[in-house]
């Protein structure tokens, strides 16, 4: 369904929206909606409204509000992403977001080539994402930190899944996840991990290698991918 990002808007109880600004604009001339329309709004923080479009002004719509859904936020999987360049982490952001992941932690490897900064392109990024996918949850983009601080995080989680281009190390039997896992992905830049980097990951015990049976794949094309291979591993 089509639908546009207000925040905050679930902490109001209304029977009636009002959309301006540039999102007006954008429904406005771009989608060219209709009067007696459905539209979803969501507030990035699990609000879903559905209305229906009662009249369109030229800056400006109203709409009737017609269903309220609140989800709670119950994502368990985050990405610790080793930045690639900058048009890859974009698209690693965008994908992370449809897709439904819960959070992005920046890591500055030894191949990184791109220091990241939050700033208003990478919340309207999100912002944009969120509306494709109709995530009620906005993408949560943690402080970068470097490849030790990565290593003191995994005891925060049940299962830890490193995807790699070769397999150099034994694959741990038990890869099932349950319903009550806590599971970090850690996907590294364009150059992969270093040598030493990938015989530090070795030594956590919580901590699986994967090698999935692919050709080498770009960053955003191995968030989805392997995303893909962890929701199959997820209890039905």
């Amino acid at each position: 369904m089509r639908a546009v990002f207000i925040a905050d808007i679930g902490d109001k109880k209304v029977d009636e929206i009002i959309i301006e600004g540039s999102n007006a604009r954008h429904l406005i001339t771009v989608v060219r909606i209709r009067a007696n329309e459905k539209l979803m709004v969501l507030d990035g923080n699990g609000t879903q409204i559905i209305g229906l479009v009662k009249s369109i002004e030229d800056k400006k719509i109203t709409l009737t509000v017609k269903n309220v859904e609140y989800f709670s936020n119950t994502k368990r999987f985050d990405l610790a992403l080793g930045i690639p360049k900058k048009d890859a982490f974009e698209d690693s952001v965008r994908a992370a977001c449809e897709i439904g992941l819960g959070s992005i932690i920046p890591v500055q490897m030894e191949y990184s080539q791109f220091t990241p900064k939050k700033n208003d392109r990478l919340n309207k990024l999100i912002e944009s994402s969120l509306i494709q996918s109709n995530n009620p949850f906005f993408l949560d983009i943690k402080d970068l930190i470097n490849f030790k601080n990565l290593t003191e995080l995994f005891s925060s989680y049940d299962r830890v899944f490193y995807f790699c281009s070769h397999q150099n190390f034994p694959v741990k039997k038990t890869l099932e996840i349950t319903a009550s896992d806590r599971v970090l992905m850690v996907i590294g830049p364009e150059g992969g991990l270093s040598a030493a980097e990938e015989e530090a990951l070795s030594t956590h015990k919580n901590v699986s290698f994967i090698n999935l049976p692919s050709y080498i794949l770009k960053t955003p094309t191995a968030v989805s991918v392997c995303s893909g291979w962890l929701f199959a591993k997820m209890p039905n």
